[in-house]
């Protein structure tokens, strides 16, 4: 259900302990500047050199990390990634990196180094494309370690692909494979294991939907594929399972591992299912084949010693879960993993852990608050609440549950909403995935307060009486109401009145309260429309005028005028001047871009507006003018806050990477800001996260110009790094569906 979500938003968007980042910058004017970040956040990939063990590469949507001193700092050696998928080291070449990437037209899905990262090229001559001049998917990426050369990469609409130049060239070896490429399925193709004794055995494991939906298992496809002549030929060894990525035994290759988990001890002829914890092994060890690390996605990682008749927790903490585990093949002692919660280090054999993020951002922001109190709110996509007292420049975790002082469940970790309590500062509630909270420590400890709402699902959304704090809405995507009410501070809920249609893809997700007449109330739903309520909750009617029955995503009340109501939809954005009674639409300059998730007015000149999307999305507009046109703030970024790696030409779909006359590449898309906010005690004062995992801080001081006519004139451009914001009224680029966090 919430994926349906997400993907009609097009995106889907996950650091323990004290999360500081020492970037303390000033507000730009006019333009975007580096306030500091947390740190962690969501790493799919991490790589051991092994030919300098001190050096370690690790994949996130924020980019490729690279480190030189065994994980004690990090810096970004290729930034924002557009659907990262997989990295992979070439061990003859170990200073050779191949990064795979998701879909998106004008971008590279795989792109190489072959000097450590410090430049770029593509390398995906060859791969398919989708969808006009769309190339295809890229999930894996893996490199021969034995014959030089020779990669292979996968993907679901065009199959599986080999190269044997280094990647400057592929093509399909789809032999066998039938039925499981293109069409009306909808899943993966996991990247290519290689036998290390003998290169023409190769295999790859299937998670594969079907076309009408369903478990994996459902599927006949969906298992493992194996070939034994170097992928000219496939045959499936294991079908009606998902199976994620296979490791062989580097030892004894004969013995392989699946994702499920199951096990192989005849090079895959057949399979059986292994017991305990774990559902994916990931890595066995190269010196001792009964010493193994495994993981379960909803209870964490796992060490066998035993082969894995016994399988023990890692003491990483609770609710981490690892995509890698990688072993340092000079000094066995230090381990790696990478996790939800970022890299984890331990140098004692796994017995201790401890976080290593520094200069590792890539905690993707769902929203951003900002108090009267001036504390900054940032509430993560799957790493609980972060808190910044001196205005982004540093933040620590609270609330967290893998964090020191949390006292979030794990399923609360994804939060996607916030509200603060106007007349009590440190009074704030949380929706989450995994129900709703409460906190009147600013955030140090968190209770569930959510009695009377159905268990399971998501809060959307949150809103709050601001005259009577202790009236609240919530709007779930629960079975039930959808839309549920505390008259006591959310002690209690009862479902909200009668009149509410929920649609079978998903609850409602927006509310908002009239300032001035706290019995009208606003909800908005996905896919049933628009609904106002004029009894505090107890009825509601739908609003089926000029909007349309579609989804509604965000909704905002003048605070200076109760008649004066925008609202976020798929049809477009829209403004209202009578209460909600006819709409108008009022979108010229966001060129199509209108589903925006958050929209704030500015209290003291109602007449500037902010609209941006949340959960890591990007999309930000600023009105001048009651949204009558509006300005793109993605592009603003000054020249203080680049890194090397990050081309000064930000609108662009193409760049010279690092340096100049590097070569070309396609794997930059723009920078983008989501979950922009603004700061109560001073509105031009503004807060956004960034793609590239920052945390970033303008201050507009000069707004756009507005014709007579309606259309946005833009003033001479300013000297220096930022511009004037009336420069941006470049359209944002596409931002295309995230199949995963990274």
């Amino acid at each position: 259900m919430e994926q349906t979500r997400l993907m009609r938003l097009a995106a889907a968007s996950l650091t323990v302990g004290i999360a500081l980042a020492a970037i303390p910058v000033e507000a730009g004017t006019d333009s975007w500047s580096i306030a500091g970040s947390p740190s962690g956040g969501w790493v799919g990939k991490l790589i051991v050199d092994p030919s300098t063990p001190s050096t370690l590469y690790t994949l996130s949507s924020s980019g490729v990390y690279k480190s030189t001193d065994s994980g004690g700092s990090w810096s970004v050696i290729l930034p924002r990634l557009d659907q990262p998928e997989d990295m992979a080291i070439d061990p003859l070449h170990p200073a050779t990196l191949y990064v795979a990437s998701g879909a998106s037209e004008g971008v590279a899905t795989i792109v190489k180094t072959t000097d450590g990262g410090a430049t770029w090229t593509d390398a995906d001559t060859g791969i398919g494309q989708i969808e006009g001049s769309e190339p295809d998917a890229i999930f894996g990426i893996t490199v021969d370690p034995v014959d030089e050369g020779t990669l292979y990469a996968t993907a679901l609409n065009t199959g599986v692909y080999k190269s044997t130049d280094g990647g400057a060239h592929w093509h399909t070896i789809n032999t066998g494979l039938g039925g499981l490429i293109g069409g009306s399925l909808e899943g993966f193709i996991y990247p290519v294991a290689v036998d290390p004794a003998n290169p023409q055995i190769l295999y790859f494991g299937t998670q594969v939907a079907g076309p009408n939906g369903g478990a994996f298992a459902d599927q006949a496809l969906s298992g493992i594929f194996r070939s034994t002549d170097g992928g000219a030929h496939w045959t499936q060894r294991l079908d009606h399972q998902g199976v994620t990525y296979i490791v062989p035994d580097p030892s004894n290759p004969a013995t392989v591992y699946a994702g499920g988990p199951w096990v192989s001890t005849d090079s895959g002829d057949t399979w059986s299912p292994m017991s305990g914890p774990v559902y994916q092994v990931l890595v066995v060890d190269p010196s001792d084949s009964l010493h193994m690390w495994g993981n379960d996605f909803a209870t964490g990682v796992y060490e066998t010693t035993d082969g894995g008749t016994t399988w023990n927790p890692a003491s990483l903490g609770s609710g981490i879960s690892a995509a890698t585990v990688a072993m340092d093949p000079v000094t066995p002692a230090n381990v790696y993993a990478a996790t939800n919660w970022g890299v984890f280090k331990s140098a004692d054999s796994g017995a201790t852990w401890a976080a290593a993020n520094q200069g590792l951002h890539n905690v993707v922001v769902d929203q951003m608050l900002e108090g009267k109190d001036g504390i900054v709110y940032l509430a993560s996509g799957g790493n609980g609440i972060y808190k910044s007292a001196d205005q982004g420049v540093t933040w620590a975790q609270v609330g967290a549950a893998s964090g020191p002082t949390g006292s979030l469940p794990t399923a609360g970790d994804d939060v996607t909403v916030l509200v603060q309590d106007p007349k009590a500062n440190s009074t704030l509630y949380a929706g989450t995935t995994g129900g709703i909270y409460m906190t009147t420590d600013g955030g140090d400890s968190w209770s569930e307060t959510d009695s009377g709402v159905p268990g399971g699902g998501y809060t959307l959304g949150l809103a709050m009486d601001p005259e009577v704090p202790t009236t609240l809405y919530a709007a779930t995507d629960r079975d039930g109401a959808g839309v549920y009410k505390s008259i006591d501070g959310g002690t209690t809920w009862n479902a909200s009145g009668t009149g509410l249609k929920i649609s079978s893809a998903g609850g409602f997700q927006a509310l908002a309260v009239d300032p001035h007449h706290s019995d009208v109330v606003y909800a908005g739903a996905f896919a049933t429309g628009l609904y106002k309520s004029t009894d505090g909750g107890a009825s509601w009617q739908a609003d089926d005028g000029a909007i349309g029955v579609t989804d509604i995503w965000a909704i905002a009340v003048d605070p200076t005028d109760s008649n004066v109501v925008y609202t976020a939809t798929s049809n477009g954005f829209f403004k209202s001047t009578d209460a909600g009674a006819t709409w108008t639409e009022s979108d010229n300059g966001l060129d199509g871009h209108w589903l925006m998730t958050d929209i704030q007015i500015d209290a003291a000149d109602p007449s500037i507006i902010v609209a941006s999307q949340r959960y890591g999305m990007g999309d930000s507009y600023i009105s001048p003018d009651g949204g009558a046109d509006w300005f793109d703030l993605a592009t603003l970024t000054s020249s203080s806050a680049r890194t090397a790696a990050q081309p000064k030409s930000m609108g662009a779909s193409v760049h010279k990477m690092f340096r100049p006359g590097a070569p070309q590449s396609r794997s930059v898309p723009k920078l983008l800001i989501s979950a922009a906010v603004m700061d109560p005690r001073h509105p031009t004062d503004l807060f956004g996260g960034g793609s590239d995992g920052q945390v970033y801080r303008m201050n507009v001081k000069d707004l756009p110009k507005v014709t007579s006519s309606g259309g946005g004139t833009p003033p001479p451009a300013s000297s220096g790094g930022g511009g004037d914001l009336s420069l941006l009224m470049l359209g944002l680029l596409g931002f295309a569906a995230l199949r995963r966090k990274i």
